[in-house]
C-alpha cells in the first residue's frame, strides 16, 4: 500500500544539493522554476517530503513529467520558453497528465491572474512571497486527495468487475 505523506523526520542533517533530491517518500513532484534562489530553496524545503525533479522552464518540466508522472507539478507563471499558464494548460489538455494537480507560484497578486491560473485548470494559486509550510500543505492535500479519489474509483471498478462476474 501507499505509506502516507506527511512530515518526515531528518535526523540533524541537512538535506544534500542535488538535482534530483532523495527522499523516504513514495510521492513525487516537479518544480519549475527559472529562479535558482526560489527553485534551489523550494527543492531543499520540499525534498524532506518528496521525491524532487526540477526544471527551469515549462517545456523542460513537461519533459520530466512525461519520463515520469509526479504526483503533483509546482510551476511558476513567469518563466522563459514556456511560461507556467501554457505548461497547465498542455498538462490539462493531455488526457494521460490531466490529473495530476499543479499548483502555480505567481508574484501578481491581482484577482485577473488568479482567476486566469484557475480558469485553466490550476488546482492552487499561491502568491510570492509564501510561506513554504502552506505551498507544502497545498501540496500534500492536493495529493491526498487524487489519491483518495483513485482509490474511490478502483473500488467501484471492483464493485462493478465482482457484480458483472456474479452474474456470468
Amino acid at each position: 500500500g501507499e505509506e502516507p505523506i506527511g512530515p518526515i523526520a531528518v535526523e540533524g542533517k541537512e538535506p544534500e544539493h542535488q538535482e534530483i533530491a532523495q527522499s523516504r517518500s513514495s510521492y513525487h513532484i516537479v518544480i519549475a522554476e527559472d529562479d535558482d534562489d526560489v527553485r534551489n530553496y523550494l527543492c531543499e524545503q520540499l525534498s524532506q517530503y518528496y521525491h524532487v525533479r526540477t526544471a527551469t522552464n515549462g517545456k523542460d518540466a513537461l519533459d520530466l513529467v512525461f519520463q515520469r508522472q509526479p504526483d503533483a507539478i509546482i510551476s511558476d507563471v513567469t518563466m522563459p520558453v514556456m511560461d507556467g499558464i501554457s505548461l497547465c494548460k498542455k498538462l490539462k489538455k493531455n488526457i494521460q497528465l490531466a490529473h495530476i494537480p499543479v499548483v502555480l507560484l505567481t508574484a501578481r497578486a491581482d484577482e485577473e491572474s488568479q482567476l486566469q491560473g484557475l480558469g485553466i485548470g490550476a488546482d492552487a494559486y499561491i502568491t510570492k512571497p509564501f510561506s513554504i509550510k502552506i505551498l507544502n500543505q497545498k501540496v500534500h492535500n492536493l495529493i491526498l486527495l487524487r489519491q483518495q479519489l483513485k482509490n474511490a474509483y478502483q473500488g467501484q471498478q471492483l464493485q462493478e468487475d465482482k457484480l458483472e462476474n456474479d452474474f456470468e
